[in-house]
């Protein structure tokens, strides 16, 4: 279990850094993903509302027990992190403030995540 802690907070770093310099928002993620001018950083979105979801339920497995979700989870994070870079390269000035908080609505959701896991 220790290791598994290890790798969640190893995750958890990795998920950090993708919203380092995002503004904090206090937009719930709701069932609209944001639609973008480029096609790709709106499919990005789609993708990384789906990690997101599946992270909640990884943490809600593992406190029931089941790592397998997680582990399958940790491999994800490195590629999600770098095509959130590319996206941030790809994303319009005017968009720029959607697309942030966006991403900080996702990153508050494994926040939240994290700390349920550990109560």
């Amino acid at each position: 279990m220790k290791a598994l802690s290890y790798s969640i907070r190893n995750l958890f770093v990795i998920l950090t850094l993708v919203v380092a310099g995002s503004f904090i928002s206090s937009r719930a993620l709701g069932d609209d993903i944001p639609q973008f001018s480029d096609p790709d950083v709106t499919a990005f979105v789609k993708t990384y509302a789906e990690f997101t979801s599946d992270y909640v339920e990884a943490c809600k497995a593992v406190k029931a027990g089941d790592n397998s979700k997680m582990t399958a989870l940790q491999s994800k994070a490195p590629e999600i992190q770098s095509k959130a870079a590319q996206m941030g390269g790809k994303v319009k000035a005017d968009e720029a403030p959607k697309f942030q908080a966006f991403i900080s609505a996702c990153a508050q959701k494994i926040v939240d995540a994290m700390k349920e896991l550990q109560q």
